[in-house]
Formats: structure tokens, sequence, C-alpha cells
């Protein structure tokens, strides 16, 4: 199987990361609860398109859609405007680097979203089985945003230190922060794993390990968490698609003033194959 490469370095499997939880003494009556979050996810990472990246049901960021004749562009609520194509990823790609096997297999899935006037955003994914054509853009678009194509592989993520999985069960200690949905400024409430804090000190060099084990640059993928101290995702959330801020992505997808975009589906949803009740959310201020 093939596993994930970021900056150079190869990250490890999903038991060598809960070893190295288990290993840590100021996480023993913890760790197998920890241990258990690990998760074995997909990364993804553009690249300049080649001409197969532009074929009908490829994986690409940005361009057209592909779709399934009686496809209708999604727009706004109000009809101002269409909502910008984020790009699609096909199902086939994703099922040869997911031993767990959590999407369709067949198909591909497309993902759109837009900012609205008041400052929020709208989104919708769009599963597609057998696509028969590029989708003909309405004529208010403007220009699709420029094709990069994508690659895929396996890899593995720890929860963050702080964040609706983890975090200290000392409230003083516990961060506060912007909920994305709603806009207000609150504390996270309290975590699926609270830590004492010299458990949680050493849960977080764990993790920071993982982390340079990553690389340094943007982290693109599915199925794996947000960032620390950000609270976009609530534990029951499942993340379908993640990408990070980059300039080679300004022109394919709206950041604005995000440095991070989500896709979330519950996992009821995604059980039943419905991948079009995901939504979208916008995390962490630049």
């Amino acid at each position: 199987m093939r596993h994930a490469r970021y900056g150079g370095a190869v990250t490890t499997n999903v038991e060598h990361w809960r070893a190295q939880i288990r290993q840590l003494p100021a996480l023993a009556a913890h760790a197998d609860a920890i241990a258990a979050l690990v998760t074995e996810t997909i990364a993804i990472v553009p690249r300049p398109a080649k001409a197969a990246d532009r074929k009908l049901g490829a994986s690409r960021l940005g361009g057209l859609p592909d779709a399934a004749p009686g496809f209708s562009w999604p727009r706004l609520a109000s009809g101002a405007r269409p909502l910008a194509f984020v790009g699609q990823l096909a199902l086939g790609d994703v099922a040869r680097v997911d031993p767990r096997g959590r999407l369709p297999a067949i198909g591909i899935v497309a993902f759109f979203v837009e900012w609205t006037e008041d400052g929020t955003w709208e989104s919708a994914v769009y599963h597609c089985e057998a696509p028969r054509h590029v989708a003909i853009p309405p004529d208010d678009l403007g220009r699709p945003g420029s094709v990069r194509g994508l690659d895929l592989a396996t890899s593995v993520e720890l929860p963050p230190y702080s964040s609706r999985f983890i975090a200290t069960d000392d409230e003083r200690g516990r961060p506060s922060r912007i909920d994305p949905v709603t806009g207000e400024y609150g504390r996270l409430p309290a975590p699926r794993i609270g830590l004492p804090l010299a458990a949680h000190e050493a849960y977080g060099e764990a993790y920071e390990r993982w982390r340079e084990s990553t690389g340094s640059g943007p982290r693109h993928g599915m199925f794996g968490f947000d960032r620390a101290m950000e609270g976009a995702q609530e534990p029951e959330d499942i993340v379908l698609l993640r990408l990070d801020h980059e300039a080679a992505l300004d022109v394919v997808v709206p950041f604005v003033e995000a440095s991070v975009l989500y896709f979330f589906i519950s996992p009821a949803a995604l059980q039943r194959g419905e991948l079009g009740a995901a939504r979208a959310v916008f995390g962490a201020s630049l």
C-alpha cells in the first residue's frame, strides 16, 4: 500500500503511532482511549495538471466538474450567483488508497462553495455514479479556476492536542475560539478525552512529533481532523475533504480570509452513501 509523502518524510502507519502513545508514562491512564482515535486517512497532494487530469471522471481541483444528464449547477439560495466549483474526486482513486472502504467506489464526488453577501457561505456536494459529459457552466459563473492535478495516498493522523477530541480537563486552560459555524466567541466545550495537565503536555509533544514527520507544508486530505485549537470539527464529524490555504490554490478555492476549507459529513449519511449531505466549513482566519 502506498503511503503519503510530505516534504520528503514518509508518514508511518497507524499502529506505529498508537505504540508511540502507549509508551508515554504520563499517558498510561489514557493511552488506549487516545490510540483508538488515531486513524488512517487519505493525503491529497495537488500538483501541476497533466492531460489525464482533464479527462472525464478524473480527480482534479479547478476547471469544470463532470456530470450526468439532468445536472443543475448549484447556486446560492438567493439565486444571486452560482457556487464556485472547488474540485472533484474520482471515487475509484479514493478506494485504491482507503483500506477501510469508507466511500462508494464508483463515479465522482464534486465540491462547490461560495461566500454570500453577509460573509457566510453556502455549499453543495454532487455525487455522480456515471458522469457522461463536462458540465456546462452558467453564463454568470465567470472564468473557471485553473486545473490542478491530484495525487492520493494512504496516510495517518493523530487527533489535535487541543480540540473537541482531546484537551486539558482544566477549564481555566481550555482555549477559546470563534465558532466557525455560528461566529460566536467562547470556550471549547468539554473534550471527548480530558487530560490532566502533565498528560496533556506529553500528548502535545507526541502530536508535534507526528506533525514534524509530515513536513511543514499545507495538509490536504480526507477522514482526518481539524487544526489544534480551531474547534471547527465536532467529534461526530467526518472530514470528507480538507484543503489548506496555499498560493497555488488561490485561483481554485475561494478562501478569502480563511486558511482551510472543510467538507464535513455525518457518520450516518456516509454509511448510507449520501455524500450530498456534506457541508462546508471555513476555518481559522489568516
